[in-house]
């Protein structure tokens, strides 16, 4: 027998799961605040919902129309948020390093950072020599997570996706990997460019 939606159309359920989605991009959460639990219902049931609404193309045309909604009241600070990811998105290993023949392989100093390029460093490490102080290793933030997070933003990646970039042929396809990129001064160590890629336990089972 159907299911009765008490009053409330299935359009507008969709309408208010896409409301409560952009919140915090959580389809399980989303489902639930939108008021997907019905008796009897069990969690794994919940988030089956969330992830199959997340797969109907309505439901993410509505998801758009709200982050477009959202947009429209914050223009300026989600710009701002777009900028932000961006640097970290498109930062390039190269722009961290001297260029000109005296200083050749060394890290720059902090200050000698563009803007954009200051914005992707996460942080740094230095040491302190007769005279000056110099870096040593530069980490910068999470590059493919923010990639993930523009290509969601512009609709090229949807929503149900995550990425997994992955150094062994046995991980799952669905392990959130979360990727440190740290650069070392090369001309004290030579080939110490090193990414250190740590996984996560998956959220598929406690958050979808």
């Amino acid at each position: 027998m159907a299911r009765s939606y008490d009053k409330i159309t299935l359009e507008q359920r969709h309408i208010r799961f896409a409301q409560e989605y952009v919140k915090d991009l959580d389809p399980y959460r989303a489902a639930l605040r939108a008021g997907y639990m019905y008796p009897g219902m069990t969690v794994e049931a919940v988030k089956t919902v969330g992830r199959s609404l997340l797969k109907r193309d309505s439901v993410l045309e509505l998801i758009k129309i709200e982050n477009d909604r959202i947009r429209s009241r914050n223009d300026g600070l989600v710009d701002k948020i777009i900028d932000e990811i961006s640097s970290i998105a498109f930062f390039d290993i190269r722009d961290v390093y001297y260029n000109d023949q005296e200083k050749l392989g060394q890290l720059k100093s902090v200050n000698d950072l563009d803007e954009r390029t200051a914005r992707a460093i996460g942080s740094v490490d230095t040491a302190t020599l007769p005279g000056r102080t110099i870096v040593t290793k530069v980490k910068a933030h999470d590059k493919i997570k923010a990639l993930e997070m523009l290509g969601k933003i512009a609709g090229i990646i949807r929503p149900d996706v995550k990425i997994s970039l992955s150094d062994s042929g046995n991980k799952s396809t669905d392990e959130v990997t979360r990727h440190t990129v740290v650069f070392v001064d090369n001309s004290k160590k030579q080939n110490d460019a090193i990414t250190d890629i740590e996984p996560i336990a998956s959220e598929s089972d406690t958050e979808e």
